[in-house]
């Protein structure tokens, strides 16, 4: 039986840190993500990339203006196909955008030459303290480094 404080996955940890921390709507992005590929399929989610989701509002990045244009045609089905997964009123609205859209295949992209400021690692570090494993929290800071840095590279 799990104990009322006792986290059982890395996906629920990773939930509860960040409901918890300033980075706004992140247990329902993290949902999104999860399932964005059933939902719009392979090539969509190859010519798109998840920015955010604040307030109901999913924020999604583009490859291209005329992938914005054909996306926004189809908004409406989208958030049909997201409120049937996730529940009504989940997603609101998308705002989609031209924009930076990582390879989904073996090319990184390289974010090493992008400082973080001394407030933005102890943030890293001060919303993995919950963590006890030790793999858990460095891949978890890892991950909020990286979003912090892709921010700044825009």
């Amino acid at each position: 039986m799990k104990k009322k404080n006792e986290i059982s996955s890395v996906e629920e940890a990773l939930a509860l840190v960040l409901s918890q921390s300033g980075f706004g709507d992140k247990n329902e992005y993290l949902k999104i993500y999860k399932i964005w590929p059933v939902i719009v399929g392979e090539k969509i989610t190859e010519n798109t990339c998840l920015e955010s989701v604040k307030r109901g509002t999913l924020f999604v990045n583009a490859s291209s203006s005329a992938w914005m244009q054909e996306l926004h045609f189809l908004k409406d089905m989208i958030i049909e196909k997201l409120e049937k997964e996730l529940g009504e009123g989940t997603v609101k609205d998308i705002r989609f955008k031209a924009g930076l859209v990582p390879s989904r295949g073996s090319e990184k992209i390289d974010l090493s030459h992008i400082p973080l400021n001394d407030d933005e690692i102890k943030m890293t570090e001060k919303e993995s303290d919950g963590i006890k494993d030790p793999e858990v929290r460095e891949a978890f800071q890892h991950l909020m480094k990286t979003h912090l840095k892709s921010n700044k590279e825009e």
